[in-house]
């Protein structure tokens, strides 16, 4: 990870401390409110619309499909597309 900036959780549009990836097409995401994730510029993309409630929902389901406690949740582009 490089480039750690101050910006606004794309989830719940708190304050948080964002990192682009070097080897990967997504940035990590920690925020107070939503702890550490992360999300694809794709979904990213996709989710800046939407309502709190469905941006909540895609990172829910991006936790529950981390196989192992201490994964870092990954928002993509399927997580987004199961709550529009």
């Amino acid at each position: 990870m490089s480039l750690v900036r101050t910006d606004v959780c794309p989830i719940c549009d708190g304050d948080c401390q964002e990192a682009l990836s070097m080897v990967g097409d997504y940035e990590e995401i920690i925020c107070d409110e939503c702890q550490q994730y992360r999300i694809t510029g794709t979904a990213r993309k996709m989710i800046v619309d939407l309502p709190y409630h469905r941006r909540m929902q895609a990172l829910w389901n991006a936790r529950d499909a981390v196989a192992k406690p201490g994964q870092i949740p990954m928002i993509g582009s399927r997580e987004v597309e199961d709550v529009t």
